[in-house]
């Protein structure tokens, strides 16, 4: 589905007409103009798939009150892979928030791209937190919003360099 330029309305009627396949493994909606009934949709999608283990939902028009309930039920999907890269999830302080208490909790999800959705770097030290106790995550990608990852694993606001949360301890 990647690369169709399909709009909101589309995309919903198409994961509504997926909700019936219980095989799907690997759903790819990369690039296209999904965002909150697509939203709705994907969550109906990923709780009745219990076999999709990859979700790819790069580049969409995704934002964080859209994803609030996707986000909720995080811990309810058979996931391993996510990817809402290029999206706007960290513009509602509620939806990081409770991003990271699911991921807190989450024993299946082992690698989450968050690139570029506007997390501020006044989210990062609850989320990192929160993420200190999943020992399931390995791979999570946060470049293009406000911290960076120094080699000694101190996590700096991108702006002005400083430290915002110590260290992770893996």
């Amino acid at each position: 589905m990647e690369n169709n330029d399909l709009n909101d309305k589309a995309g919903q009627l198409l994961i509504k007409s997926l909700l019936h396949c219980k095989n799907i493994k690997h759903l790819n909606f990369n690039n296209n103009y999904l965002s909150t009934m697509s939203a709705i949709e994907l969550d109906c999608l990923a709780l009745e798939s219990t076999k999709l283990t990859q979700l790819e939902l790069h580049c969409n028009n995704l934002s964080g009150k859209d994803m609030h309930n996707f986000i909720d039920n995080l811990n309810n999907y058979s996931l391993q892979i996510l990817d809402l890269s290029w999206n706007s999830i960290g513009n509602n302080d509620n939806t990081i928030k409770l991003l990271g208490d699911r991921l807190s909790e989450n024993k299946k999800l082992y690698d989450l791209n968050l690139s570029n959705n506007k997390i501020k770097s006044n989210h990062v030290p609850h989320l990192f937190q929160t993420i200190s106790n999943n020992h399931t995550l390995i791979g999570l990608d946060l470049n293009g919003n406000e911290m960076k990852v120094d080699l000694d694993g101190v996590v700096r606001n991108l702006n002005d360099n400083k430290e915002i949360f110590h260290k992770l301890n893996y």
